[in-house]
C-alpha cells in the first residue's frame, strides 16, 4: 500500500478542553502502518506540543517544516529553525518539549515506532499508558503506586467442582 498525504490538507484537531498552551493543532496520519507512526502538529505563538516528558519505549524524530521551534530538554533550551530534525532518545536522556516561542506559526512532522506506549512527566510526576484500545489508556501520579502483587492475594487457581 502506499499513501499520499498533502501536508497543507492536512486536517489538524484542537483539543479546546485541553489548557491554552496545549491546544495547538494535530494531525495523526493513521493509514494502517504497523510499525511506525507519523504525526503534524500546527503551533501558534505561545503553544507547546505536550508537556516535559520522556518516552520509556518510543524513538521520536522531529522535523521542522515552518518556522522556529524551542525545544526544552535536560540541558536547556535550543531554537530549531525550518529544516532542523531533533532526535530523543527513549528514557531520560530523551527528555523534551516542543515549544513555539517565536511570533509566527510553526508546523513540525514528528514520527516514533508504535505500540504501546508510556511516558514519564518531570514537572508534575505523572506517568502515562498510551495503549492502542479504547479507554484503556491510563494516567497517574508516580507516588500513587501499588505493589506488583496488589490486590492478587485471592487467586482461585483451579475451578469449582
Amino acid at each position: 500500500m502506499v499513501t499520499i498525504n498533502r501536508f497543507e490538507e492536512v486536517p489538524y484537531e484542537r483539543d479546546l478542553g485541553a489548557p491554552a498552551p496545549y491546544r495547538g493543532g494535530v494531525h495523526h496520519f493513521s493509514v494502517g502502518a504497523d510499525l511506525t507512526h507519523a504525526v503534524a502538529f500546527e503551533l501558534e505563538p505561545g503553544q507547546a506540543v505536550c508537556p516535559y516528558h520522556y518516552e520509556y519505549g518510543h524513538e521520536l524524530w522531529a522535523v521542522v517544516l515552518e518556522g522556529q521551534v524551542t525545544v526544552r530538554t535536560p540541558e536547556g533550551f535550543q531554537e530549531l529553525a525550518t529544516g532542523d530534525v531533533m532526535f530523543a532518545a527513549r528514557g531520560t536522556d530523551g527528555t523534551h518539549q516542543l515549544i513555539n516561542k517565536s511570533e509566527g506559526r510553526v508546523r513540525i512532522l514528528g514520527f516514533s515506532n508504535s505500540g504501546l506506549g508510556a511516558s514519564f512527566y518531570p514537572d508534575s510526576e505523572k506517568v502515562g499508558v498510551w495503549t492502542p484500545f479504547e479507554g484503556e489508556d491510563f494516567i497517574g501520579v508516580r507516588s500513587t503506586g501499588v505493589g506488583y502483587f496488589h490486590g492478587e492475594g485471592d487467586l482461585h487457581l483451579m475451578a469449582d467442582d
